[in-house]
């Protein structure tokens, strides 16, 4: 809550420092019309950025993985209902999580590439699935990414995929 309401925001930098945006942090600040990630941001909590009326848009860096309920998009109506923005635009990553919030919510989105297939995580010179970010019913999980071994697929690395019906394991 230490800059909701700030009607004097008109621009925030988020540093490589900064992992995760919080529950309602910038939440009614009026003038806020731009809003820059690092992309060392993962998560962005419900109403992060809610009732920032001078807001038309994001670009949401590639290592976002969590974008909560009406984040982004969103003012307050008469009755302090989150209504729509209308001509919002999300930039982003395809199949990534700025991909699934602005198709979710009805939001234009912005392509400016495709997210890696795998996000993977480097544990001891082998590599553990972090997230699968395609949207195939099918796939095959590589011997190896990036000259690492995959050993590990993590706790829901494929939750996000609602099209997945068979998932084939190399040969070890």
């Amino acid at each position: 809550d230490l800059f909701d309401y700030n009607d004097n925001l008109t621009n925030v930098i988020f540093p490589a420092s900064v992992d995760e945006i919080g529950y309602y942090a910038f939440e009614g600040c009026s003038k806020l019309a731009q809003v820059t990630m690092s992309d060392s941001v993962m998560w962005i909590g419900d109403h992060a950025f809610v009732d920032c009326p001078a807001l038309k848009g994001v670009t949401l860096p590639q290592g976002v993985q969590s974008i909560g309920d009406h984040a982004f998009g969103y003012v307050y109506n008469e009755y302090g209902d989150p209504v729509k923005v209308k001509d919002f635009t999300i930039t982003g990553y395809t199949y990534s999580a700025a991909e699934n919030y602005a198709i979710n919510n009805g939001f234009k989105f912005v392509s400016i590439g495709a997210k890696q297939e795998f996000d993977v995580y480097n544990y001891y010179n082998t590599a553990r699935i972090k997230k699968y970010n395609w949207r195939d019913a099918e796939v095959e999980i590589p011997y190896e990414i990036d000259g690492y071994t995959i050993t590990q697929i993590g706790s829901g690395a494929f939750c996000d995929s609602p099209n997945l019906t068979s998932v084939t394991l190399p040969a070890s």
